[in-house]
């Protein structure tokens, strides 16, 4: 299992190393780092905690479901199917959690809308 972690390890820092000498040409790194910042108070554009902790959410949450999926295609590999239900679970509440912190009230009216969409309500005044 040791040898899992340091190649892990690993396997993120050239990821890392990557990601900063690519997002120096590319626009599209311009436009994820756009999406992670919001501008404060005082008009200086900073990451947002809520919007980097969203983003590591789903990014686990895609991780958890490839190794599922890996355990799917070949059944012999000794994983635990029980403890990563129980991880995808706990990461889908959190990333309902960020997702309501991040997107505020305008989730919550985007949520409702959905719902009475979908209950066959309509925003038209009845006669």
């Amino acid at each position: 299992m040791n040898s899992y972690m340091v190649i892990g390890i690993a396997v993120i820092a050239v990821i890392l190393i990557l990601r900063f000498f690519v997002c120096k040409f590319f626009y599209r790194c311009k436009l994820l780092n756009d999406i992670l910042q919001e501008q404060g108070q005082d008009k200086i554009y900073r990451y947002s905690q809520g919007r980097i902790y969203l983003l590591l959410s789903i990014i686990c949450y895609y991780i958890t479901l490839g190794i599922m999926t890996s355990k799917g295609l070949k059944p012999n590999i000794s994983i635990d199917t029980k403890t990563l239900d129980i991880i995808i679970e706990a990461l889908q509440w959190s990333i309902a959690i960020f997702c309501g912190y991040v997107f505020g009230g305008k989730g919550l009216e985007v949520l409702k809308a959905v719902m009475e969409m979908k209950k066959g309500k309509t925003q038209e005044p009845q006669q």
